[in-house]
C-alpha cells in the first residue's frame, strides 16, 4: 500500500481539531471519509510504535492483524452520521508485541451534517484482559474444586447416614456422581464392588467414559465409572477435564477404604459372634461336667427302678404267679422309668450339643419347667429345695430356648453353691416369673446363701471373675451377654434376710421388632 506523507495532504483536510486531539490523554487517530489517516496524536504513536509519517494515509492499518484490517477500514468509511462503533482489535506493535485495543469510532460532520471523517480513540486493554482471563480461569478452577469437594463431602454424609450398609452407600453415591461432572444432564455412572453392581437409571455403554479402580485390602474389587451419553469436545482426557480424572480416582480410592472398613468390621463381628457361641457352648459343657455327679444320680434312679421292676417281673413269670393286669402294670412302670431316663438324656443332649442360635416364639414358663428336672437333681445333691413360682398369664417371648435355659441353670447352680454354709433346713432356691409394668417379662432366682460382698459387686459380671475354687468364671458374663442380645437386662440385689436375688428380663413378642 503506497505511503502518503502528511505534507502531501490538502490543508483543508487537516482541521484544527487535530490540535485538540494531540492534547487528549488517550490514543486517537483521525481518518477521512476514505479511511486514510489524517492525524495520529503522540499517545497513539507511542502506543503503537509507529511515527506520524508512517501512519498517515493507510499506514495506520499496519498495526492491525491482517484478518482485521478490512473490518477496521470498513468502520472508518461509513457515511452514516449516527454510526457510533465500539470494537476490540488485536494489534501488533512495531516491537512485535501483541496487544488488544478497545476502540471507539465516531463520525465527524460538516456544517450540513455530512460525514467528513472519523475519530478513533484507542485504549490498550491487554493487561485488563489478561487479568480478567486469569480471574475467569481462577473462578472456574475454584468452582470445579468446590464441586469436587462437595462431592467428596457428600459421600462422607452418605457413609454417616447409611449406618454401615455398603449397598446403600454404593446406591446413594452412584446417584450423586453425575452432578459433579461438567455436563450433568448427559452424565451416567456405575459402581461395581464384588457382586454389587449399581447404576444410574440412564446408564448405557458409550465411547465417552472414564473409570477408576476400587481396591479392598490392596486387591482389585471393582471400579467406578462415569460417562457421557453424547459426544463432547476433546479436553484433557477425551471429553473429560484433568480435575475430573483426579476426582474419579479419589472417589475410587475412598470407596475402597470405606468398603474395606465395613467388610472388615462385618468379618470381625461374625468372628466375634462365632467365638461367643463357642464360649457359650463351652460354658454349657462345663456346667454339665460340673453337674456330672448329680446327673448320674438322677439317671441312676429310673435305671435302678427299671432293673428292679424287670427282676420282679422275671420272678413272677418263673413262678407263674402273675396275671395279665399286674404284668401290664409292671410293664407300664418300666416304660415310664425308661421315658424318664430318656427325657433326662434328651435334655442333656440339647444343652450340650453345639448349634446355631435359633430364636423363635416360646413359652418362657414351659422352657423353665423343661430345665427343672436337671436343676432338681443338682438341688437334691446340695440338700436344697427348688421352688417354682411361675406366672400362668405370662405372654410368649422370642428367644433361643436353649440359651435361656443355660442362663437359668447357671443362676440356679450359683444359688446352690452360695448356700454351702447355710443350714440345710433353710437351703431354698426360688424361681419366679412375672410381667412388669413396662410389659417386660421378668425372671428372678433367689437364694438364702452368703450373699455377694460389696467389694465384688462391680466385678460379678466381668469375664473370668469367680469366687469359686474351680470353674471358668465366665458363667455370669455369658449369661448377661445372652440376655442383652435378646433385648433384655440382667442385674442382682441383696436380700434383706440374707442371700442374693438375680434378675433378668426379656421383651414380649410384640416388643421384639428390631432386636438382633
Amino acid at each position: 500500500m503506497a505511503s502518503v506523507k502528511r505534507s502531501d495532504l490538502h490543508p483543508d483536510v487537516i482541521p484544527h481539531i487535530d490540535e485538540v486531539i494531540d492534547l487528549v490523554p488517550v490514543a486517537v487517530i483521525h481518518t477521512d471519509i476514505t479511511g486514510r489517516c489524517v492525524f495520529a496524536n503522540r499517545i497513539w504513536q507511542a502506543l503503537t510504535g509507529l511515527s506520524l509519517d508512517h501512519a498517515i494515509g493507510f499506514g495506520w492499518l499496519d498495526v492491525l492483524l491482517p484478518a482485521e484490517r478490512e473490518r477496521a477500514l470498513a468502520y472508518h468509511r461509513q457515511s452514516s452520521p449516527h454510526a457510533f462503533v465500539q470494537e476490540e482489535f488485536h494489534v501488533r506493535t512495531k516491537s512485535g508485541t501483541p496487544r488488544t485495543f478497545a476502540s471507539s469510532i465516531v463520525p465527524l460532520h460538516d456544517a450540513d451534517g455530512g460525514v467528513t471523517g472519523h475519530l478513533c480513540a484507542c485504549i490498550d486493554i491487554t493487561e485488563r484482559q489478561t487479568s480478567e482471563e486469569a480471574l475467569r480461569s481462577l473462578t472456574y478452577e475454584y468452582r470445579e474444586r468446590l464441586k469436587e469437594l462437595d462431592c467428596l463431602y457428600e459421600i462422607s454424609h452418605i457413609v454417616e447416614r447409611a449406618g454401615g450398609s455398603l449397598p446403600r452407600i454404593l446406591r446413594e453415591t452412584v446417584e450423586l456422581l453425575p452432578k459433579s461432572w461438567e455436563y450433568p444432564d448427559i452424565t451416567y455412572a456405575r459402581i461395581v464392588v464384588y457382586d454389587w453392581d449399581v447404576r444410574t437409571l440412564n446408564y448405557q455403554v458409550t465411547p465417552w467414559r472414564q473409570s477408576a479402580l476400587i481396591a479392598i485390602n490392596e486387591h482389585q474389587a471393582g471400579h467406578v465409572e462415569v460417562g457421557y451419553l453424547q459426544a463432547r469436545p476433546n479436553r484433557d482426557e477425551g471429553p473429560f477435564l484433568s480435575h475430573e480424572r483426579r476426582l474419579i480416582d479419589n472417589i475410587g480410592e475412598r470407596l475402597g477404604h470405606i468398603a474395606t472398613r465395613i467388610l472388615t468390621a462385618e468379618r470381625l463381628r461374625d468372628r466375634e459372634q462365632e467365638l461367643r457361641e463357642r464360649l457359650t457352648h463351652l460354658s454349657r459343657v462345663s456346667t454339665m461336667g460340673e453337674m456330672a455327679s448329680s446327673l448320674a444320680h438322677e439317671l441312676n434312679q429310673p435305671l435302678t427302678a427299671v432293673a428292679t421292676y424287670a427282676q420282679a417281673l422275671r420272678r413272677f413269670v418263673e413262678h407263674g404267679s402273675i396275671d395279665n393286669d399286674e404284668l401290664l402294670s409292671i410293664l407300664d412302670r418300666i416304660a415310664g422309668e425308661a421315658l424318664r431316663a430318656g427325657n433326662i438324656v434328651h435334655r442333656l443332649k440339647e444343652l450340650v450339643r453345639r448349634r446355631e442360635t435359633r430364636r423363635e416364639p416360646c413359652d418362657l414358663n414351659a422352657r423353665i419347667r423343661d430345665v427343672q428336672q436337671l436343676a432338681n437333681a443338682d438341688a437334691r445333691l446340695h440338700d436344697a429345695v427348688l421352688h417354682m413360682e411361675l406366672d400362668p398369664h405370662l405372654p410368649p417371648t422370642v428367644a433361643d430356648a436353649i440359651q435361656i435355659q443355660q442362663v437359668l441353670l447357671n443362676l440356679i447352680r450359683n444359688a446352690l453353691d452360695a448356700m454351702r454354709d447355710t443350714d440345710p433346713a433353710e437351703r431354698e432356691v426360688v424361681v419366679q416369673t412375672s410381667r412388669q409394668e413396662g410389659g417386660q417379662l421378668q425372671v428372678s432366682v433367689s437364694d438364702r446363701g452368703c450373699g455377694t460382698p460389696a467389694e465384688h459387686a462391680e466385678q460379678v459380671f466381668q469375664p473370668f471373675f469367680t469366687t469359686k475354687e474351680s470353674g471358668l468364671g465366665v458363667g455370669l458374663s455369658i449369661s448377661k451377654s445372652i440376655i442383652n442380645s435378646h433385648g433384655g437386662h440382667m442385674w442382682f440385689s441383696a436380700n434383706e434376710g440374707g442371700g442374693t436375688t438375680f434378675y433378668f428380663t426379656l421383651p414380649p413378642v410384640e416388643d421384639r421388632d428390631g432386636i438382633g
